[in-house]
């Protein structure tokens, strides 16, 4: 959801995701990245590339149990951190979009 002048946008909800826990978005806010857990068909760590204020496609990750921060540096580059499915930390560099 954007928010423009203090005023929130349209709430989107997002099937199949459980919770999303950190968004980074680039200084014009038009571009950004969310990330999560996803409860649907497994519980997986989720990314969901936001542009413009609209929810883009779910992206699961293999291998993580959930993404609980996201920082992005530009419009190609993101570290997301969360926890892997045997219960270690992971770090990820991954394209934003």
């Amino acid at each position: 959801m954007a928010i423009t002048d203090g005023v929130p946008g349209k709430l989107q909800s997002l099937p199949g995701t459980n919770s999303l826990w950190g968004v980074s978005c680039l200084d014009n806010a038009d571009t950004c990245l969310a990330a999560g857990l996803n409860t649907s068909p497994s519980l997986q760590g989720d990314l969901l590339p936001i542009d413009n204020g609209s929810a883009g496609t779910i992206q699961t990750v293999s291998g993580t149990y959930e993404f609980m921060g996201v920082d992005c540096s530009s419009t190609t580059t993101c570290v997301v951190v969360g926890e892997g499915t045997s219960g270690q930390g992971v770090v990820m560099t991954t394209p934003s979009g």
